[in-house]
C-alpha cells in the first residue's frame, strides 16, 4: 500500500539516531526540514551576526531551531516547510516551555533566537517582544537579599573574585568601577598613560571620559593602575586580555564567571539563612 501523503511527516525514535540525523526527526516527504534550516541560518543569519563565535556555535543554534520545529510537531503543530512559522506556533512555544518550568534566562534566550530565525525566513512580524506575550518577563535589577545591602553584595563579590584562582576578573571590575570602563575596555587597558596623566601630563592620548573619571577618583585610579601593573607583570601580559583569546570571547567569559560567582555566594547565603 502506498504511503498516505506526501507531507506526512516521519518522527523518528530519538535513541535509535545518530548525532547528525537527531537534528533531522521532521522529515516531509521529499525535503528535509533540518537542512533547510541550516541552509537558511548560514546564508541569512550567519552574516548579520557581528557576534560570531563561529561554525560550533552557528551549528548549536541551528539544532536549536530544528528543535523549535520538532517541539511543534510533538504540541500538535507538525510544520512541512520553515516558512510556515507564524504567531501562534512561537505561541505554543512559550506555552510550553512556562508549562515546562524553564528558567526565565532560558526563555529569553530561547525567544531571542526564535525572533532572529522569524527575521531570518523574512517573517519578522510574528515573533514580537517577548514581553508583549509575557508581561512578567520584563527584566528587573537584582534585588539584595534580606538583610544586604547592594554594596554588600557587591565587595562579597569583589573579595571572591580576587581569592579565585584567576585575578584578571577582580581587576576588570575594579578598572570598570573605578574608570567608568566596558569590559572590553578594561580588558584592553593600558595603564601606563594613567599614571603619566595623574603626573601631570598634559599631552597623554586618553578618552575624555576615562579623563574624567580619573580627575573624579585620583587616588584609587593611581592604586587600581599601579595595581593591574603589577598583577599584569606577574603573570606575563601586558593587558588584562587573556593571551590568545579573542575579545568578544573574554567578554563573554568574564560574564560567565561572574555569573558562576554570583550562583555561588547566594548558595552560601542560603546556607547560612537556614543555619540561623
Amino acid at each position: 500500500m502506498q504511503s498516505s501523503s506526501t507531507n506526512a511527516i516521519a518522527v523518528f525514535p530519538r535513541a535509535a539516531l545518530s548525532n547528525r540525523a537527531a537534528e533531522d526527526v521532521l522529515l516531509p516527504a521529499g525535503q528535509n526540514l533540518a537542512d533547510d534550516v541550516r541552509r537558511i541560518w548560514a546564508n541569512v543569519a550567519r552574516p548579520a551576526n557581528n557576534g560570531d563565535d563561529g561554525e560550533a556555535g552557528h551549528r548549536r543554534r541551528s539544532r536549536h531551531i530544528v528543535r523549535f520545529y520538532r517541539e511543534l510537531a510533538d504540541l500538535g503543530h507538525p510544520i512541512t516547510r520553515v516558512e510556515q512559522l507564524d504567531e501562534r506556533h512561537a505561541v505554543a512555544l512559550l506555552d510550553h516551555w512556562r508549562r515546562s518550568k524553564k528558567a526565565l534566562s532560558t526563555i529569553r534566550g530561547e525567544w531571542s533566537l526564535l525572533r532572529a530565525w522569524a527575521a531570518a525566513i523574512g517573517k519578522p512580524e510574528v515573533v514580537r517582544p517577548l514581553t508583549l506575550y509575557w508581561k512578567e518577563s520584563i527584566k528587573r535589577p537584582p534585588q539584595p537579599a534580606p538583610g544586604h545591602s547592594a554594596r554588600h553584595q557587591d565587595i562579597t563579590l569583589l573579595n571572591a573574585l580576587r581569592a579565585g584562582s584567576d585575578a584578571t576578573h577582580y581587576w576588570v571590575e575594579r578598572a570598570c568601577a573605578v574608570l567608568h570602563l566596558t569590559v572590553a575596555e578594561a580588558m584592553t587597558l593600558d595603564c601606563q598613560p594613567i599614571l603619566r596623566f595623574l603626573e601631570g601630563r598634559r599631552n597623554v592620548d586618553l578618552k575624555a571620559r576615562l579623563c574624567a573619571a580619573i580627575a573624579t577618583r585620583p587616588h584609587e585610579a593611581r592604586e587600581v593602575a599601579q595595581s593591574i601593573l603589577a598583577f599584569l607583570q606577574s603573570v606575563g601580559r601586558e593587558v588584562l586580555l587573556w593571551q590568545s583569546v579573542d575579545l568578544a570571547k573574554a567578554v563573554t567569559r568574564h560574564a560567565n564567571h561572574l555569573a558562576y560567582q554570583r550562583r555561588q555566594l547566594k548558595k552560601k547565603q542560603v546556607v547560612f539563612r537556614q543555619a540561623t
